[in-house]
């Protein structure tokens, strides 16, 4: 049995039908429903003579060739390569590099030639397969991450009539059953970091303490975000595009204003507070601050040249993170009273719902949070 519909935004009816138990689709190319409706009546009748036990999914492009449709033939290195091209010219760079790199690494798999396999004739199963064996060198996170950045290779394809379904869309993203997880990051240990932090660590480990903000936005943060007279933080998160406002307690306000005066008085209000680390790049950040955590014997240094599989070895949890800076303010938030609306209203949840009732929360409210939590940088 098949079935006619339409998308939501689309002007073309699609065909449904069940392949090898699954659901599946494809477009008629077509927004006639009398013409469309010619087509489900080929595909259910092909469906039900079985051509000599064709699959349906072969059945339907000769139903396509006799109808004088052309089926897509390109092949999957060529997508593969003009979709990397594209994103080169229009993602953001770190993207364009993370996106080749899949790119490549499922080529490899597929034993991808400028010929063969054809875009069409990579299904589900291939997909799930090569996702089963990046989980088997890397971590979870990274298996989703390649998962995601593939759905938007296929979307884009069939946006572009390149192909007609989704070959990743039926694959659910793997869930992390290790027990270990980030433990949470302690008073104690913060300080521990402190003595060795210096320059724009130091900075940035009290700025994720006393505000919450997320390491790309502790590196980008622009001279005109802080307001000294004020003592305030004035930002939009960059990973929801959220507003958030910060009070600066004391001890963060003397970082910053020593750091104002290095870069001196013809900064201007759009250059970051730091330009190196604004254009680094996320990973290097991560293993800088990986290696102070090193220096304090908090985590064990990497030991991924010794067993011999570099970069394709799955990192171990190693507990502790910069975003356990963000766990440990709202957990240090609610320890000094302050209520789960107030928390949530520094951490800048994303959600409309929530900015919406944020912005009536008094701003001396949020002070008197801030201002109650601990002094990391007082000797005991």
């Amino acid at each position: 049995m098949a079935w006619l519909y339409k998308y939501k935004g689309s002007a073309n009816w699609w065909i449904g039908f069940r392949l090898n138990g699954k659901v599946a689709a494809r477009t008629t190319g077509t927004a006639d429903r009398g013409k469309a409706e010619e087509q489900l009546t080929g595909v259910e009748a092909l469906a039900s003579a079985g051509r000599n036990g064709r699959p349906l999914d072969a059945l339907y492009h000769a139903l396509k060739a006799q109808s004088g449709q052309a089926t897509p033939t390109r092949s999957l290195r060529s997508e593969l390569d003009d979709w990397i091209a594209e994103s080169r010219k229009s993602a953001a760079l770190a993207t364009a590099i993370r996106y080749g790199s899949i790119a490549e690494g499922f080529a490899k798999f597929m034993n991808a030639t400028p010929a063969k396999p054809l875009l069409r004739d990579v299904n589900t199963e291939h997909v799930r397969s090569y996702l089963a064996a990046v989980l088997e060198r890397k971590s979870v996170s990274t298996a989703n991450q390649e998962r995601r950045c593939l759905r938007v290779f296929w979307r884009r394809a069939i946006a572009n009539g390149r192909c007609e379904t989704d070959s990743v869309a039926a694959i659910k993203a793997f869930r992390d059953t290790a027990e270990s997880k980030r433990r949470p990051i302690t008073l104690d240990q913060v300080r521990l970091i402190l003595t060795k932090a210096e320059g724009f660590w130091r900075f940035a480990v009290l700025t994720g303490f006393y505000t919450g903000l997320r390491i790309s936005d502790i590196a980008a943060m622009p001279v005109g975000a802080v307001d000294l007279k004020e003592n305030l933080i004035r930002l939009a998160a960059k990973k929801t595009g959220t507003r958030v406002t910060l009070p600066i307690p004391d001890v963060l306000a003397s970082e910053i204003n020593a750091r104002l005066m290095v870069l001196g008085k013809t900064t201007r209000a759009t250059d970051p507070l730091w330009p190196e680390h604004a254009a680094m790049r996320s990973g290097q950040r991560a293993n800088e601050f990986y290696a102070l955590l090193v220096k304090c014997g908090l985590v064990q240094a990497r030991t991924h040249k010794a067993t011999k599989k570099g970069r394709d070895a799955a990192r171990e949890s190693v507990g502790i993170s910069f975003h356990c800076l963000r766990h440990a303010f709202v957990s240090n938030l609610k320890a000094a009273g302050a209520g789960q609306a107030v928390a949530r209203a520094l951490a800048g949840h994303s959600s409309d719902t929530m900015s919406d009732h944020y912005t009536s929360l008094p701003l001396q409210s949020l002070r008197d949070a801030v201002h109650g939590l601990p002094d990391v940088t007082a000797k005991r």
